[in-house]
C-alpha cells in the first residue's frame, strides 16, 4: 500500500514538472515575442 501510495506521488509530481515546463516554454516565447514586437 505505501509503495503504490508513494509512486503515485512521484508520478504526479512527475507530470505537474512536466506541464510546468512546457507552459513556462509557452508563456516565455509569448512573452520574448510580446517584447521583441514593440522593439522593432
Amino acid at each position: 500500500m505505501v509503495a503504490t501510495y508513494i509512486i503515485s506521488i512521484i508520478i504526479l509530481i512527475l507530470i505537474t514538472w512536466l506541464v510546468l515546463g512546457v507552459t513556462k516554454k509557452a508563456y516565455s516565447r509569448r512573452w520574448e515575442d510580446d517584447e521583441e514586437t514593440p522593439r522593432k
